[in-house]
């Protein structure tokens, strides 16, 4: 009896440690997942530069034919970024995409991430240095002050389903970016 007793209390104290330990383990592979992406959107950012960008083998600075095709196949998208089908660029978090393209009429990268939660939102959007950002529909004036409030509101206003937004960063090869 004594037996039955000590199984159903360690599974209740079980239970009751899993529920305690498990948003502590939420927030702390959201935090990762959210440096993950800051690291993989400034490498892609890095890596493109070098290829079509300001001291890339092409020549003058060109992004105008850039394609998540085009730069996988020009080796600038970190490997863990990849699926295997020489197209598709996947985030950190589950469900997360990324989509390149060419920015201000061949002048710079843009990068569209979509599925980014909105508990990394404000962290990620504030992580790149870049000149413009489109937060869930939202253009963030990147010429003013802008303040984390407005970045904050920015990714708590109406998202897609499941709690998560899309994040749009306009890179441009200009001194210090």
């Amino acid at each position: 009896m004594w037996t039955i007793i000590a199984t159903v209390a360690a599974v209740i104290v079980g239970a009751l440690m899993i529920g305690a330990i498990s948003p502590a383990a939420q927030r702390l592979f959201t935090g990762s997942s959210t440096g993950t992406a800051t690291s993989e959107a400034s490498d892609i950012w890095t890596n493109a530069r070098g290829v079509w960008g300001a001291g890339g083998a092409t020549g003058p600075i060109s992004y105008a034919n850039v394609t998540n095709q085009s730069a996988i196949r020009a080796g600038a998208v970190p490997s863990q970024m990849l699926n295997g089908d020489g197209q598709t660029i996947s985030g950190p978090w589950s469900g997360s995409a990324v989509t390149l393209a060419s920015y201000a009429n061949g002048a710079g990268l843009q990068q569209t991430w979509t599925g980014v939660p909105n508990s990394s939102c404000a962290k990620f959007a504030a992580s790149q240095q870049v000149v413009a950002i489109t937060i869930n529909g939202t253009e963030i004036d990147t010429t003013k002050n802008t303040t984390p409030d407005q970045i904050a509101a920015a990714c708590t206003a109406p998202t897609n389903a499941g709690g998560t937004g899309t994040l749009v960063f306009g890179y441009r090869d200009i001194a210090g970016q």
